[in-house]
């Protein structure tokens, strides 16, 4: 008689605690950690690090910090960190080629794009096009 009533009320427990929703803990970085990450950031930035090949772990453990903070640092700005990593990139090179833009004939486009970290021309294209709008050759096109 025991066994049966032991079952309908784990039965019981069961069903009840099925139909409740977990509530999942949005993830958020605090003040003092946006601003810590965000000092190192652009120190890290001013050294250029954002031309060599590095992960959001590699560049996580060279701000000493973790990559979950370094995600939600940038997930805070409305951006990935790929995409950031793109965007400073292309800036760099706009601002590079409007200092000398000798660099456009000097230069491929592939060695633009290595000079600047991208792997490949593809995604060198593709990031400066979805950064300006337009692929790199024609942004620079008047000035060859």
């Amino acid at each position: 008689m025991l066994i049966p009533i032991c079952l309908i009320a784990l039965g019981f427990v069961f069903i009840r605690s099925k139909g409740r929703k977990t509530i999942k803990k949005k993830k958020t970085l605090n003040h003092d950690n946006q601003i810590i990450i965000h000092k190192k950031l652009i120190a890290w930035e001013e050294q250029k690090g954002f031309l060599e090949k590095i992960t959001l772990n590699d560049l996580a453990k060279e701000l000493e910090t973790n990559s979950s903070y370094l995600s939600l640092y940038f997930k805070n700005r409305k951006t990935s960190y790929k995409n950031y990593i793109y965007s400073m990139r292309c800036n760099w090179l706009i601002s590079l080629v409007k200092e000398d833009p000798s660099l456009l004939k000097k230069k491929s486009t592939i060695q633009l794009a290595e000079m600047t970290g991208f792997n490949s021309i593809d995604a060198f294209n593709n990031a400066f096009k979805t950064h300006t709008g337009k692929t790199f050759r024609r942004n620079f096109n008047s000035k060859l």
